[in-house]
């Protein structure tokens, strides 16, 4: 995940700095790979770990002891935007 700086005008006619974060081409592939097969067992940790503290995965432990990916709606809106959504 990538942070970019940016500046919001505020009503009274001042600037107040935000921060703009975007996915990482790694992050984007990660959510494609999960969308067609969400067992990610082959994927990057940290890439999951961003992608489920910005809500567009959700990883279930399984009882076999593997995980399973779902994509939140926040993630297939993610994937239609890039037009990768099936």
């Amino acid at each position: 995940m990538r942070i970019y700086p940016s500046e919001k005008t505020l009503p009274n006619g001042t600037f107040e700095s935000t921060e703009t974060t975007m996915l990482s081409p790694h992050e984007i592939a990660a959510l494609m790979l999960l969308e067609t097969n969400p067992q990610p067992e082959n994927l990057d940790p940290g890439d999951l770990h961003a992608l489920c503290e910005r809500q567009l995965v959700l990883l279930e432990n399984l009882a076999s002891g593997h995980a399973y990916g779902h994509l939140t709606a926040q993630g297939c809106s993610i994937l239609r935007s890039v037009g990768r959504f099936h």
